[in-house]
């Protein structure tokens, strides 16, 4: 089946059940925030994280992708990757050694070429990472994003004058998601 989106989780707990995720498109779960069972790919830079995902049994047969420096040191492990080259996002001046598990997760997202991109539990509340959310999706135009959040009446304005870039509800994923089973 060829999937039209796919979806991440950021830095934040997701309290959502990520199976409609996983029904409808591939899933890609930062650091052990959401350690997701079948999801496509989890992510991590930070050295500490990557041994407890190592160990994880809900991640034994999910590629762990992580920075070149530490493939290096865990390539013996079988599910151990490491992070293509975003040749496209060099225009940002990522650092993918030092970003990021949500970051990280983003740009590798960017890089599988889905032409929708769901974006769960992402930390948006940090200025600096909502500051290079909004440079991915400005740098990727042809990629439309949404960023899923609790349902809340008040609406996020932040976003407004970005054209690919959405803001909805779990509610709302959550009736897509029935749809396009």
């Amino acid at each position: 089946m060829k999937y039209t989106h796919i979806s991440i989780t950021g830095n934040l707990t997701v309290d959502f059940d990520t199976r409609n995720c996983l029904k409808t498109g591939e899933l890609i779960v930062s650091g052990l925030t959401n350690k997701s069972t079948g999801s496509r790919y989890a992510v991590t830079n930070n050295e500490l994280e990557l041994q407890n995902m190592l160990n994880s049994p809900n991640l034994r047969n999910t590629p762990l992708v992580t920075s070149v420096a530490l493939y290096k040191k865990y390539m013996f492990f079988d599910n151990i990757e490491y992070v293509p080259s975003f040749s496209d996002n060099a225009t940002i001046d990522i650092d993918v050694d030092n970003c990021s598990a949500q970051v990280l997760s983003l740009l590798l997202a960017c890089w599988c070429e889905y032409p929708a991109v769901y974006c769960f539990g992402y930390d948006i509340e940090n200025l600096r990472e909502r500051e290079l959310f909004i440079k991915v999706a400005e740098n990727n135009p042809t990629t439309k994003f949404y960023y899923v959040r609790k349902p809340n009446v008040n609406k996020i304005k932040i976003f407004d004058e970005i054209k690919n870039l959405n803001v909805m509800d779990y509610k709302e994923y959550t009736a897509y998601a029935k749809q396009k089973r």
